[in-house]
């Protein structure tokens, strides 16, 4: 079963799924690269509501992890999907591989 739903009704739709047993967070825009979302203070330049992206960054990057869930970063070239996990004092993307059969 999946079932998804966006997640912020303005800008770019970004959605939180859930396939069988696993919960996903497409992130689109939001972070375009992994480390964007690992980091609550990096975005990108032409972001026009930087304030409201901290926010729901910081939302959702509380959300993934809680919900250990596969994170996906359609632009990012190196990591296309992770994990979010504490390492030490700060948060971090840990890559997952992803293969469609």
């Amino acid at each position: 079963m999946v079932w998804s739903r966006p997640v912020i009704p303005r800008r770019t739709w970004r959605s939180a799924s859930r396939v069988r047993d696993s919960t996903a967070l497409f992130v689109a825009d939001l972070a375009t690269y992994a480390v964007h979302f690992e980091r609550l203070g990096w975005m990108t330049a032409y972001d026009v509501e930087p304030l409201i992206t901290l926010e729901t960054k910081r939302h959702w990057q509380q959300w993934a992890f809680d919900h250990d869930a596969l994170i996906l970063f359609q632009h990012d070239p190196h990591i296309s999907a992770g994990r979010l996990v504490q390492d030490g004092e700060r948060r971090r993307i840990e890559p997952v591989e992803v293969t469609i059969a």
